[in-house]
């Protein structure tokens, strides 16, 4: 399970994400669904730790991501990003 509770993460004075509660079951398929710009990448770059947490507290089966070990978290999760394709770039 992923629990994410009063996350808030800024960018630059300005406000990405405010005050995220959400807990994630390991069952099913859990998606993000919003605008661009809307903090969806964000949101996963906070989980993977690709960004530091501002504030809030971010738990992956019941270890903090703050302070769990990387090669610990490693064996939890992962993060695949987008690439374009060729044809998108021409």
């Amino acid at each position: 399970m992923i629990s994410i509770q009063n996350v808030t993460h800024h960018i630059n004075q300005a406000p990405i994400l405010r005050n995220i509660d959400v807990s994630i079951k390991p069952e099913g398929i859990t998606a993000l669904i919003g605008p661009n710009g809307a903090g969806k990448s964000t949101l996963l770059n906070l989980i993977s730790r690709l960004l530091p947490l501002q504030t809030g507290s971010i738990r992956i089966d019941g270890h903090d991501i703050n302070t769990t070990p990387s090669h610990m978290m490693a064996l939890k999760l992962a993060n695949v990003t987008q690439q374009l394709g060729v044809a998108s770039r021409i």
